[in-house]
């Protein structure tokens, strides 16, 4: 039990990807995880709509419970 925080600042690697990757590292590890709270890139480093590439920065702080 516990949290984990992780990121991926590639801007090929959705954060759809980014999901489906955690929640199958979470069926093979047998744990259950739960998104706490999703994170992006600052103001700084704005967003271009028509540039999807460019919300690089994803992360995903979730709590971890192990029967």
């Amino acid at each position: 039990n516990g949290l984990l925080v992780t990121s991926s600042c590639s801007g090929f690697f959705t954060e759809q990807d980014f999901e489906i990757t955690l929640r199958r590292a979470a069926e093979q590890a047998d744990v259950e995880m739960r998104v706490v709270r999703r994170l992006y890139q600052g103001p700084d480093h704005p967003m271009a709509l028509n540039f999807p590439e460019s919300k690089y920065l994803k992360s995903f702080i979730c709590q971890v419970y192990r029967d």
